[in-house]
């Protein structure tokens, strides 16, 4: 049986998109994330219903794709750096698993970044970046190990 884990330590890595090699390479973490939502989006569902039909019938379609947010404490330096990547296609790597490196889970995708200040108020200044996610997110878990170093801000991504 599987043993749950909690979101601690979760994570989204990124470096410039590389058709050679691709997933591996040194990549930068994009913020100390407060949440990340799913890659992955709701399934469709087609409508298959008649004027015979009670009630609507479906089917399921394709997955929708879906962006991902990341929401954190609002840093002047990250903001900046992830501003200036917003015209850029990346490689992105979310990193599942309580040690940081995605032992539970690393599913991999590409796409580009935005990034905005949230609404600001007397409690916790907090900032999101948005990605719009331009391919299949892949389950990389197994094939690739990652290596912070030592103020886990890098990651050396290689070959399992």
């Amino acid at each position: 049986m599987s043993e749950a884990i909690s979101g601690l330590n979760a994570r989204v890595i990124y470096k410039e998109h590389s058709t050679d090699n691709v997933w591996l390479g040194t990549y930068t973490k994009t913020m100390k994330a407060i949440s990340i939502s799913s890659p992955y989006g709701d399934i469709n569902e087609i409508d298959t219903s008649t004027l015979e039909d009670f009630i609507e019938t479906h089917v399921p379609g394709r997955r929708t794709s879906s962006g991902l947010d990341i929401q954190g404490s609002y840093r002047k330096e990250d903001f900046a750096r992830l501003g200036a990547l917003e015209d850029k296609v990346l490689d992105f790597i979310l990193l599942l698993g309580n040690d940081g490196k995605g032992d539970a889970g690393k599913i991999a995708f590409t796409g580009k970044i935005s990034t905005k200040i949230d609404d600001v108020s007397d409690g916790h200044v907090t900032m999101t970046s948005h990605i719009t996610v331009s391919t299949v997110p892949a389950i990389v878990t197994d094939a690739l190990t990652v290596t912070p170093d030592a103020a886990e801000e890098e990651f050396t991504v290689a070959a399992a």
